[in-house]
C-alpha cells in the first residue's frame, strides 16, 4: 500500500479535531448586547419624591416649591457672607465661599455642594473622563480643575433665602413696570427668566451662577447667553461639569421642559453619578427628576404662562433665577 501523503494526514487530523470540538454556533459567538443605561433608567421603578430639601435630588421647579423656612427663617433678610465678619460655617450647613472662589466675596453654598468626596466606586464618567479632582467633587474641585486648564472662574449668586428671592423677583417686575409695561406683561416676562420665592434652586444652597475672566483678566458679568456659550471657560465647564456632580439646570434644548429660558451660567450640584447619567442621556434636570419620581399628586403652584417669553435675549444682572 502506498504511504499516506502529508496532506491526507493533515485532513485526517483536522477531521478528528472538528469532530472532537464542534464549531461554535452563531449565538455562542455573538457578543452580549451593550447595556442601554438610559433605557434602564427609564424603566426603573419610580422612587418616592423627597420631602427634605437637603436631599441633593429634591425636585424644585416652577410648580414645586421648597419650604419657605428652609434653611433659614422665611423672614430672614440675611445676606450671606458679607465682606467682613462672616463666619466660615453656619449651623444650617451653609459655608461661606472663600474669596478665591467667590466673585464678590459674599457667596454661600451648602457644604456638600462646595466640596464632597468623590464616589469610591465611580472613577470614570461615561465618556471616560476622570471623576473629580484629587478625590473631590463639587464647585471647588471644578474651579480648581478649570484653573489648571487655564480658565479663571468664580461663583456668583449662590444661596438665596426665601425673602431674598422674593426681593429678586419683585425687582425684575419693578424694572419692567418702570419701562411702561403692564403688570400682566411684566409678570409673564419675568416668570420666564426668574423663579418666584420658594421655587428657586438657589434656595437649596446647592446652586450657583458662574462668571469667567476675559483674556485681559477682567470678569465678564453681563449675563448674555451668547457670550457665555462662546467663552472658552464656559465651554470647558459645559464639557466637564458632570465630572464634578454639576449640571446646567436650564439648557438651550429643554426650555419647554424647564419652562425657563436658557441660562448657561446656572449650575446645580446633584452628585457625580446623577450628573453623569443626565449628561450621557441628554436629560435636563427637570426631565431627569420627572423620570426618577414619576407622577406627583402634590398640589402644584400655578404661575403665569410662558406665552410672553421675550423674543430679545435679556441682559441679566446679579438678580437671576
Amino acid at each position: 500500500m502506498a504511504p499516506t501523503s502529508a496532506a491526507a494526514h493533515a485532513a485526517s487530523d483536522a477531521s478528528a479535531t472538528s469532530s472532537a470540538q464542534p464549531a461554535p454556533s452563531a449565538l455562542d459567538a455573538a457578543e452580549p448586547a451593550p447595556v442601554d443605561v438610559c433605557a434602564e433608567a427609564e424603566r426603573a421603578p419610580k422612587l418616592p419624591r423627597p420631602t427634605d430639601p437637603r436631599d441633593l435630588l429634591f425636585h424644585v421647579s416652577r410648580a414645586r416649591a421648597i419650604p419657605a423656612e428652609f434653611p433659614v427663617s422665611a423672614t430672614s433678610i440675611w445676606s450671606p457672607c458679607s465682606q467682613v465678619g462672616a463666619p466660615p460655617r453656619r449651623s444650617d450647613d451653609l459655608v461661606c465661599v472663600p474669596a478665591s472662589y467667590s466673585h464678590l466675596n459674599r457667596e454661600a453654598l451648602r457644604a456638600a455642594a462646595f466640596e464632597s468626596d468623590a464616589p469610591a466606586n465611580f472613577s470614570r464618567t461615561h465618556d471616560a473622563l476622570p471623576v473629580g479632582r484629587d478625590g473631590k467633587i463639587g464647585f471647588k474641585a471644578m474651579l480648581d480643575d478649570a484653573a489648571a486648564a487655564g480658565h479663571t472662574l468664580r461663583l456668583r449668586s449662590g444661596f438665596r433665602a426665601y425673602t431674598m428671592q422674593s426681593a429678586t423677583f419683585s425687582g425684575w417686575v419693578a424694572a419692567e413696570l418702570a419701562q411702561g409695561r403692564t403688570r400682566e406683561y411684566a409678570l409673564r416676562k419675568v416668570d420666564a427668566s426668574s423663579a418666584r420665592a420658594g421655587h428657586s434652586e438657589h434656595q437649596l444652597g446647592t446652586t450657583a451662577d458662574l462668571v469667567f475672566a476675559r483674556p485681559n483678566g477682567a470678569f465678564y458679568t453681563g449675563w448674555t447667553q451668547e457670550t457665555y456659550a462662546e467663552s472658552p471657560a464656559m465651554a470647558w465647564v459645559a464639557a466637564n461639569a458632570h465630572r464634578f456632580g454639576l449640571v446646567m439646570s436650564y439648557d438651550k434644548d429643554h426650555e419647554g421642559a424647564s419652562e425657563y429660558v436658557w441660562e448657561p451660567w446656572h449650575y446645580r450640584f446633584v452628585g457625580a453619578e446623577a450628573a453623569d447619567l443626565m449628561k450621557r442621556c441628554g436629560w435636563s434636570t427637570e426631565q431627569y427628576l420627572e423620570l426618577r419620581y414619576g407622577e406627583d399628586t402634590t398640589p402644584r403652584a400655578e404661575h403665569a404662562s410662558r406665552s410672553l417669553v421675550p423674543s430679545v435675549t435679556p441682559t441679566y444682572t446679579e438678580k437671576s433665577r
